[in-house]
């Protein structure tokens, strides 16, 4: 017998089956339009997101009952406004965890938003990992500046970064305007330096040498790191650096989720990872017999993957500024590298939300039992009610099953819907 179809799951008087999925879906079309189905909220809102204030007195004169729903019992004249009421539809289904006329679903599948059906395990959560001494710097100064949110697959756990996982909406991710979010980490600008009491943000030097400080604020901070946000980390960390200028951007959720298949577990990253740094540092010497201007191998190398990030967004020919005599397949090399870059797999996603975000915007959180009494009295002062404990190591089995908890943001699979995070300083990751 087949197992009950989990995205709708809240969804009263609709069921899914696996063996019966086109009637279940169009006995819930009929219900929405008809008022017998009961949505969630979240499904109400993504629909108003999508096409606000839209009635169906909008977009046609032709009765509800003539032709049937959305042309699924029987044609009907194309009317204005239909492509929009399609797209609200498939937005509000997206959120729920489904497809637009979703295809039967096999045993151990769930439909997924889009492209083709997924196996159980491919959902997306947002996360921001972060340390309970910066959760309690948060608390104090009143939210998270720019906080990097990864984008995970919780099926995979997600240690880096912190041992806090603070669990985000979807629709924290949705990118956007004020809200990047790229298929890798970016290596984006880190919480700045403070004074020696933590009170105050160092601004750099004055004419005269002095330092300069402004005062501790969220707003201050925001300011500090909003923009720049392709490798504005400054350090360089090699092929990793090069990477988070020409990783693509996404422009829509269905563009994240098509590329889902990209991420895979750390275990299976890292090896890649250091496979790039290799391959970066080979390519540098082989463009090193060429160069305009002396220095070891280590600094060329260093500032030949300056060079790849600077001008890998208008193309490699002015790096014959630094070179003479340049073999036309370097060339050709480095543009494949930076492909290679470009396409390949990935431990996370990245958003980056260009704003301060207060704790209470996080809908749950994993916290180590050995932390809890410090931790969960700020979690639920911003009304964080949901938070799971574990114990032993960052990168345990307890960890990943406490994220297995919040199914309800899962990016599909019964979820509501989408899909991050990072905190300074960076330990590992690419």
């Amino acid at each position: 017998m087949a197992e009950p179809f989990s995205p709708y799951a809240g969804v009263e008087n609709a069921a899914l089956t696996g063996g019966e999925s086109g009637d279940a879906l169009h006995n819930l079309l009929v219900g929405i339009l008809h008022g017998t189905v009961t949505l969630p909220k979240r499904v109400i809102e993504a629909a108003k997101a999508t096409a606000p204030g839209l009635r169906r007195e909008d977009f046609t004169d032709i009765p509800a009952d003539a032709g049937g729903v959305f042309g699924l019992t029987g044609p009907k004249p194309w009317q204005p406004g239909d492509d929009l009421y399609k797209s609200a539809g498939e937005t509000a289904l997206m959120t729920a965890g489904a497809t637009w006329a979703a295809p039967a679903v096999r045993a151990g599948e769930v439909a997924l938003g889009a492209g083709p059906m997924r196996k159980a395990g491919d959902e997306l959560l947002a996360i921001h990992n972060t340390r309970p001494e910066r959760l309690a710097k948060a608390d104090e100064i009143g939210g998270l500046a720019v906080p990097s949110t990864a984008i995970v697959k919780p099926a995979h756990g997600f240690s880096s970064f912190g041992d806090v996982s603070l669990i985000a909406d979807p629709s924290f991710v949705k990118p956007g305007r004020g809200n990047p979010v790229f298929a890798s980490d970016v290596y984006s600008p880190r919480f700045p330096s403070l004074n020696d009491e933590g009170t105050k943000i160092f601004k750099g030097f004055t004419d005269m040498g002095n330092r300069r400080y402004a005062p501790l604020t969220l707003d201050n901070v925001v300011k500090e790191m909003k923009g720049n946000v392709r490798g504005g980390e400054t350090f360089n960390y090699g092929a990793g650096n090069v990477r988070a200028a020409v990783t693509p951007q996404f422009r829509s959720m269905k563009e994240m989720q098509a590329a889902r298949d990209r991420i895979v577990p750390g275990s299976e990253f890292a090896p890649m990872k250091e496979a790039t740094n290799t391959e970066l540092i080979e390519l540098a010497d082989k463009f090193r017999p060429y160069s305009k201007y002396s220095g070891n191998s280590f600094q060329h190398s260093s500032d030949f993957a300056s060079m790849l990030s600077d001008y890998a967004g208008s193309g490699l020919r002015p790096m014959a500024e630094h070179y003479k005599d340049l073999p036309p397949g370097l060339l050709d090399e480095a543009r494949a590298f930076l492909g290679k870059l470009r396409d390949m797999p990935t431990q996370y996603f990245e958003a980056k939300p260009q704003r301060g975000v207060r704790l209470g915007e996080f809908k749950g959180a994993v916290v180590p039992e050995a932390d809890m009494a410090t931790v969960a009295p700020i979690l639920e002062k911003h009304g964080i009610k949901q938070i799971e404990t574990y114990s032993g190591a960052v990168d345990s089995e307890a960890r990943r099953a406490a994220l297995q908890k919040f199914r309800d943001y899962f990016f599909g699979a019964g979820g509501a819907g989408a899909v991050g995070a990072l905190s300074a300083p960076r330990d590992e990751g690419t």
